[in-house]
């Protein structure tokens, strides 16, 4: 019985770590979209991921999401809709992979309820993958997000590009 709790214990001990930085995948494209994408102000498809631009070997997926920004439009956005909202007290960073065309800046942002948080990135290397991290630890008090948006090259107007993301 002793020796029956100790391994209890020891594999309890080992498997604590492991869940507590466990990992939430929304979408990765493969065999299709798993979230709904809306282009507000564009168009998406999920493609094939290219060849070259990847010489870090960042994204190696076989297909990646892709968002073509209409030329007229500043903040061109796209978003997608959670059925419930995002848990920032445990699941609060989030990390997303970026081809851009050229150099410019991207917003995540996540809104629900009233409430909303973003944080601005520069995509400073075009067409190469670059993978961006984003921390949310400090909303975890915002309860109602259960929507994700990216803006592409955000507050330029009259630009176009597709931008890949994963």
């Amino acid at each position: 019985p002793m020796k029956y709790r100790f391994s209890l214990l020891a594999m309890l001990f080992l498997l604590l770590p492991a869940l507590a930085f466990s990992q939430v995948v929304l979408e990765d494209f493969e065999g299709g979209a798993k979230l709904t994408w809306n282009a507000v102000e564009g168009s998406f498809a999920v493609v094939d991921n290219p060849a070259g631009g990847d010489t870090l070997g960042i994204n190696t997926g076989g297909k990646v999401g892709a968002y073509t920004k209409q030329a007229d439009r500043a903040y061109s956005l796209f978003l997608t809709e959670l059925a419930t909202p995002l848990d920032l007290s445990v699941n609060n960073r989030f990390r997303i992979m970026v081809k851009a065309p050229r150099a410019c800046n991207f917003i995540l942002k996540l809104e629900g309820g009233g409430k909303f948080i973003e944080e601005t990135r520069r995509i400073a290397v075009p067409n190469q993958w670059i993978e961006y991290n984003f921390n949310f630890a400090g909303a975890k008090s915002l309860t109602t997000l259960n929507k994700l948006i990216l803006f592409f090259d955000a507050g330029t107007d009259g630009t176009t590009g597709t931008f890949l993301f994963d």
